[in-house]
C-alpha cells in the first residue's frame, strides 16, 4: 500500500515536523477539548481509548485533559511516535496501521480517527473499516474533508494520498452494525467551500 509506506517513511516525516508547533499549540488544543468534549457528551461508559493513525499524539493529549481515560495510540510514522513520548503525551504509543491492529476484539470503547481515513484509498477502506470495528465495543469517531461524492486532490504532489469523500455513507455502507448517532461541521476549507466533518458511531 503506498500511502502506508509513504507515511512511514520521509513524506510521513516532513509532514510531522511542519504541524509540530500548530498541533501542539495551546489556541488548536482549546479547539480538539472543545468538540472532543462535546462528542464525548454522547456516549456513555467511555474509559478506554485508541487513536488510530495518532501521529505525535497530540489529539489524546487533548482527551487527557478531559477526563480520566486509558489512552492509546497507533501510527505507522517512528519519528512521530518518538516525538510524542519526549513531549510526555500521556498514552501508548505503538508503531503499526489500521490494516492489524494488535489489539484484542472489542477492546476499545471508543476508537478515533483525524484526517486519516482521507488518505486511504476507497480499495483499502473496508479493510480500515472493519479493522477499527473489530477493535471498538461501541464508538467510532472520524474527522475528515468531506464530499458527496468522493474526488482526488493533489496532495504535496501526488494524486493518490488524499480524497474527499462522502465518509458519512461509506462508514454505514461497510459498518452496517453501525448507526450515527451525532455530527458536527468543522473547519470550512476557502479554496473549494467544503467542510470537514466530525461523526460519532454507535454499534
Amino acid at each position: 500500500m503506498a500511502q502506508l509506506k509513504r507515511w512511514g517513511g520521509s513524506f510521513g516525516e516532513s509532514y510531522t515536523r511542519r504541524n509540530l508547533n500548530i498541533n501542539f499549540s495551546s489556541k488548536l488544543q482549546n479547539k480538539r477539548k472543545g468538540f472532543f468534549r462535546q462528542a464525548l457528551t454522547k456516549t456513555k461508559g467511555v474509559h478506554r481509548i485508541l487513536e488510530v493513525g495518532c501521529n505525535t499524539g497530540h489529539n489524546l493529549l487533548a482527551f487527557s485533559d478531559i477526563g480520566d481515560f486509558e489512552l492509546v495510540g497507533i501510527d505507522p510514522q517512528a519519528l512521530a511516535l518518538k516525538i510524542g513520548k519526549e513531549k510526555k503525551v500521556p498514552a501508548t504509543l505503538i508503531k503499526g496501521s489500521v490494516y492489524n491492529m494488535p489489539f484484542f476484539k472489542d477492546y476499545f470503547d471508543l476508537v478515533l480517527t483525524s484526517g486519516v481515513l482521507m488518505h486511504i484509498h476507497r480499495r483499502s477502506l473496508p479493510k480500515a473499516l472493519k479493522e477499527i470495528d473489530r477493535v471498538t465495543n461501541k464508538y467510532f469517531l472520524t474527522i475528515d474533508y468531506f464530499d458527496d461524492k468522493e474526488i482526488s486532490v493533489n496532495y504535496r504532489g501526488y494524486e493518490d494520498m488524499l480524497w474527499r469523500r462522502d465518509m458519512r455513507k461509506a462508514c454505514l455502507k461497510i459498518l452496517p452494525n453501525m448507526k450515527l448517532i451525532w455530527d458536527k461541521k468543522l473547519n470550512k476549507d476557502s479554496r473549494t467551500g467544503k467542510y470537514t466533518w466530525i461523526f460519532l458511531y454507535k454499534k
